[in-house]
C-alpha cells in the first residue's frame, strides 16, 4: 500500500515576558582512576570532551564537586541552551558577579551555564538571590537537579525516559537516614530510587554529603546512556548559502536556497517537510544573530500524525555579546517515513 504523507505547518508563538576548564586537554586515561569503581564512565566522559582532568595527568574522582562544575557539565552534556530571549541579559545571583560604580565588573567563569540552568528550571538558589556556586554539591542537591532535568527541562533525547512509567511506591522512606533528606529534596529523590538511578550506601542516602567527582561521571554517562533519538539524525545544522548535503531531498535543497530574509520576517515558509522512500526530511529555519539555534523538543505521535516540536535557542547569555548581524539558519532532520507530520515552533 502506497503510504500518503500530508504536511501541515503550524506556528506557536509564545510570548515571554519576559568547570572551569581544569587547565589540561581532555584525556581518556587519568593517571588516578585505574581500578576505581567510576573508571569506564569517566573514560567515557572523557573521551566525549565532557569531562577534564588536571594539569597533574588526574582526574581524583573522590574530589567534592562544587554547584558550578556540576552545573558545567550537565548543559554541556545534554547541549542546553537557552530558550528565553528576554533572558539573555539577566543577572540571576548576587554571588555570580561583581558590581563596580554600577556596572558589571567581574563574572563566574561559570556564569553562562548557570544562567541556561536557571532559565530552563534546572537549577534554583540556596538563598535570596545567591547560588553559592563554589560550595560543594550535595547529593540531596544533585538529586533535584537531575530530577528537574529529566522530568522538566526534558532535553529531546531524555523524552523516552521521562515519559516512562515507572513503578508505583514510595522507597525514600527506606534509607535508614530518610528523616535527615531535606522536605524539598525527598520527592525527587524516592522518584530516582524508584526508577533505580540513585541508591544509597548500605542503606543510607547521605543526603548532606558532598557527591564526588566520580559519582556525577558515573551518574551523567548513565543518564546519557539513557539517552534516546527516537530514528531522528541531524542532517544538517548551518546558514541557508551553505551546501546541504546530498542525501537532502532536492526539492528541499531547492527550498533552503530560495530563501530569503524578506520571507523569515514575515513568518512564512519556516518550517519544509519531503518524503524520501524511507524517511522523512524537515527542514526548520529562523532569522537571528549567530548566536541564535533551533532544536528539536520532541515529537509527538497522536492517532498517526506525528507531531515534531522545535525551539528557538540562543547562545546569548551574559556575559558573551552575540555580532549585531543577522544570520538565517537552517536545520535538516531526517526521521522515519510516517503517513502525516505536522511541524510546530516555539518562538
Amino acid at each position: 500500500m502506497k503510504q500518503r504523507l500530508s504536511i501541515y505547518l503550524t506556528m506557536i508563538l509564545i510570548v515571554t515576558a519576559l568547570t572551569p576548564s581544569h587547565a589540561g586537554a581532555n584525556n581518556a586515561t587519568f593517571s588516578d582512576i585505574d581500578g576505581h569503581w567510576a573508571e569506564e564512565d569517566i573514560e567515557a566522559l572523557a573521551e566525549a570532551g565532557i569531562v577534564n582532568g588536571y594539569v597533574d595527568g588526574t582526574f581524583r574522582p573522590n574530589n567534592e564537586i562544587t554547584r558550578s562544575e556540576f552545573v558545567k557539565l550537565v548543559v554541556d552534556a545534554f547541549d542546553l541552551k537557552s530558550n528565553d530571549a528576554g533572558a539573555r541579559d539577566t543577572y540571576f545571583y548576587e554571588d555570580t558577579y561583581t558590581m563596580k560604580n554600577g556596572l558589571h565588573e567581574t563574572y563566574h567563569w561559570a556564569l553562562p551555564e548557570i544562567s541556561i540552568a536557571t532559565i530552563r528550571g534546572i537549577i534554583h538558589g540556596t538563598g535570596p538571590n545567591t547560588f553559592s556556586p563554589d560550595a560543594p554539591l550535595t547529593r540531596e542537591q544533585l538529586a533535584v537537579i537531575f530530577d528537574n532535568l529529566i522530568y522538566e527541562a526534558t532535553p529531546f533525547s531524555l523524552q523516552k525516559l521521562s515519559e516512562a512509567g515507572f513503578p508505583t511506591g514510595y522507597e525514600a522512606h527506606k534509607y535508614k537516614d530518610f528523616a535527615d533528606i531535606a522536605e524539598w529534596s525527598v520527592h525527587k529523590v524516592d522518584r530516582l530510587t524508584v526508577i533505580r538511578f540513585v541508591q544509597g550506601y548500605n542503606g543510607y542516602f547521605n543526603p548532606k554529603q558532598p557527591a564526588t567527582r566520580g559519582e556525577v561521571a558515573h551518574l551523567i554517562n548513565k543518564l546519557l546512556g539513557a539517552a534516546n533519538n527516537q530514528g531522528v539524525t541531524t542532517v544538517f545544522s548551518g546558514y541557508y548559502y551553505e551546501t546541504l548535503p546530498e542525501e537532502v531531498p532536492l526539492e528541499m535543497r531547492e527550498w533552503v536556497e530560495g530563501l530569503d530574509y524578506e520571507s523569515l520576517e514575515n513568518n512564512t515558509n519556516d518550517s519544509f517537510a519531503v518524503p524520501s522512500e524511507n524517511s522523512v526530511y524537515i527542514a526548520v529555519s529562523r532569522l537571528g544573530s549567530p548566536c541564535d539555534d533551533i532544536q528539536l523538543k520532541s515529537l509527538r505521535d497522536s492517532y498517526g500524525t506525528l507531531t515534531a516540536l522545535f525551539e528557538y535557542t540562543t547562545n546569548h547569555v551574559v556575559p558573551y555579546v552575540c555580532p549585531d548581524s543577522i544570520e538565517l539558519h537552517v536545520k535538516v532532520i531526517k526521521l522515519p517515513l510516517v503517513d502525516e507530520v505536522e511541524v510546530m515552533i516555539n518562538k
